[in-house]
C-alpha cells in the first residue's frame, strides 16, 4: 500500500526558496557540467509557479502562521497555549514587544468554529490594541453574526490567552501569523 504525501503552502514555498538558492549557486558556479548555463527557462516557470501560489495563498508573505486556534464558547479570551506566538514571547519578551509595536502579528477571525474550512473568510483582521496601522477587515462582518465591528481588537499580557476587548457571538476559528519585516 503506497504512503499519500501532501504538500502544504509551507513546504511549497519552502522547496521555491531552495530552488532558487540552486540556480543561483550555479551561475555563481558557471552553471552545470557544461560550458554555459541558461537558467532563463528555470527563472521563468519559477515566475509562474510563485504566482501560481500567491494565489492559493490568502496571506501573502508571512514568517510564520499558526495553526487554526478554536474557541469553542463565547468568550473575551483566546488560548494561545503552545502557539508559536507564545514560544517567542518566551524566547525573548522583549523582542515580542518591540514586534508588537512593529504590527508585525496579526490576528484574524476566520469562521465561526462549527462551520467547515469552507466557510473560511480571510479579509478578517482584527486589530491590535493601540495599532495606528491595523484596521478590521472588511469580512468580519460575514463572520461575525451579531457583532458590531467598530473598535473590536485584541491585547496580550504576557500570559497563554489574547484578550479580546468584547466578547464574540458565538465561537470563533482564529489564525496568527506574523508578518516579514
Amino acid at each position: 500500500m503506497s504512503q499519500k504525501t501532501y504538500l502544504t503552502l509551507d513546504s511549497i514555498n519552502a522547496l521555491i526558496t531552495q530552488i532558487k538558492k540552486d540556480i543561483e549557486a550555479a551561475s555563481v558556479n558557471g552553471g552545470t557540467s557544461g560550458p554555459a548555463y541558461d537558467d532563463t527557462l528555470i527563472k521563468s516557470r519559477l515566475t509562474k509557479l510563485e504566482k501560481y501560489m500567491d494565489y492559493l495563498n490568502p496571506w501573502g508573505e508571512y514568517e510564520w502562521i499558526t495553526p487554526e486556534i478554536k474557541q469553542p464558547g463565547i468568550s473575551s479570551e483566546v488560548n494561545i497555549a503552545g502557539t508559536k506566538f507564545q514560544e517567542e514571547y518566551q524566547a525573548n519578551e522583549e523582542k515580542l514587544w518591540d514586534d508588537m509595536e512593529a504590527d508585525k502579528f496579526e490576528l484574524y477571525i476566520v469562521r465561526q468554529v462549527d462551520n467547515p474550512k469552507g466557510y473560511n473568510r480571510y479579509d478578517t483582521l482584527l486589530p491590535r490594541e493601540g495599532s495606528t496601522v491595523q484596521k478590521p477587515g472588511s469580512e468580519l462582518k460575514k463572520v461575525c453574526k451579531y457583532n458590531t465591528i467598530d473598535g473590536w481588537n485584541w491585547n496580550y499580557d504576557g500570559t497563554d490567552k489574547l484578550t479580546l476587548s468584547t466578547s464574540g457571538d458565538s465561537g470563533y476559528t482564529f489564525v496568527m501569523l506574523k508578518r516579514i519585516p
